[in-house]
């Protein structure tokens, strides 16, 4: 998998020739404003090159979760959670003969609900691949980095 400055260059890169990549051009552009890019350890790029579907992009920094995406009429909309204010975590898995799919569903404290699918955000089986194993690195990222996460879900 490629690393997040490779990510966001080969978009900056196209979008000069296609609408699609330069909307995502514009989410990681508005991100790269707060953020140090050389700060992120994992991304997910939900819907990417879906048909009919927005590119939503989440990027794991520190204890955050930065999330980005367009919104008609060409904004972009930024929104930062907070790893402590994850009240669930539920990571599922599902068989297909010899395959299985993974996903992770965070449920935060104002009401949100951030799920990742390999299965259904990805259109390509090495796109899917790819996403399977980011699923499984952010769910042990989240168990590692908040000490406090299974205590504080216990009560």
């Amino acid at each position: 998998m490629i690393d997040y400055s490779e990510l966001s260059s080969a978009i900056k890169r196209n979008a000069y020739y296609d609408e699609r990549a330069w909307k995502y051009s514009a989410i990681i552009s508005n991100i790269n404003e707060l953020i140090n890019p050389n700060q992120v350890k994992l991304y997910y790029p939900k819907n990417l090159y879906i048909e009919g579907k927005d590119l939503e992009l989440y990027l794991f920094v520190d204890r955050k979760i930065i999330f980005g995406k367009n919104t008609e009429k060409n904004n972009v909309v930024i929104k930062i959670y907070f790893l402590n204010d994850i009240i669930d975590f539920t990571y599922k898995c599902t068989y297909h003969g010899e395959e299985y799919f993974h996903i992770l569903i965070l449920k935060i404290n104002n009401g949100d609900t951030l799920e990742f699918d390999s299965m259904n955000d990805a259109t390509s089986y090495s796109r899917k691949y790819e996403l399977e194993e980011i699923i499984k690195e952010i769910g042990k990222m989240i168990i590692e980095l908040d000490d406090n996460f299974i205590d504080k879900n216990t009560d």
